[in-house]
């Protein structure tokens, strides 16, 4: 009898490890596609800078795309066009006195660092790229701001003819990433978020989750 009960506990095991790994996939899946079609996304805004010689036209029409972008996609929260110069024609959603909750936080400067050297990085590979995670310093105590703990950066170069011309660079939120997978697989298992250092940036905060929980890891360059 301990035979038999141990066989199909085995069996259950087998078969709880088999659905997690179909589900972790399904969930890995969903992210890589809203990368990736961000991606597309910011590489046609790309386009359009490229391919108006009107300014004002440009600044317009490339803005109302991000704008979109950002609207559509709660994962990203910012979006910069910056020129060679490091000079920033617009940004998505503009910013004022009121909005730029970055500037208002003080961490206006740790933010920008980690653009700075997500250029270098995009520069030096001729191609879009990731920065680290950013935690950041925020308040505690407000429910927007628990969501923008921890952002990180992905660089996109305008490359005309061999050259970079200029960035697009989208400020994404790691809950956002998580709010991509569907409620029903985040009710039944636990999904962590952690760095490539291993180093544990949010844990779940759904008790109801049961014993079986997804360690979901992304890399930055992901």
């Amino acid at each position: 009898m301990g035979i038999i009960l141990g066989t199909l506990h085995l069996q259950e095991k087998n078969q709880q490890e088999a659905a997690l790994f179909r589900e972790l996939s399904f969930a890995k899946q969903r992210i890589q596609s809203r990368f990736a079609n961000n991606l597309d996304a910011l590489t046609t805004i790309n386009l359009e800078v490229s391919a108006s010689e009107d300014q004002v036209k440009l600044k317009q029409i490339t803005r109302e795309q991000a704008e979109e972008l950002v609207a559509n996609n709660h994962e990203i929260i910012r979006i910069l066009w910056l020129n060679n110069h490091s000079q920033r024609p617009w940004v998505a959603p503009a910013e004022t006195s009121k909005t730029d909750w970055i500037s208002k936080t003080h961490n206006d400067q740790l933010v920008n660092a980690s653009l700075a050297s997500t250029i270098e990085l995009s520069r030096a590979t001729n191609r879009a790229a990731f920065s680290e995670f950013i935690s950041l310093n925020l308040p505690n105590n407000d429910p927007i701001f628990t969501k923008r703990k921890i952002v990180f950066w992905q660089v996109v170069p305008n490359i005309v003819s061999g050259e970079i011309v200029d960035y697009l660079a989208a400020l994404y939120t790691t809950q956002g990433i998580l709010d991509i997978i569907p409620g029903e697989l985040k009710s039944y298992y636990g999904f962590t978020r952690i760095a490539d250092n291993e180093k544990v940036l949010a844990i779940p905060s759904d008790k109801r989750t049961e014993s079986l929980a997804i360690r979901l890891v992304w890399i930055s360059g992901f």
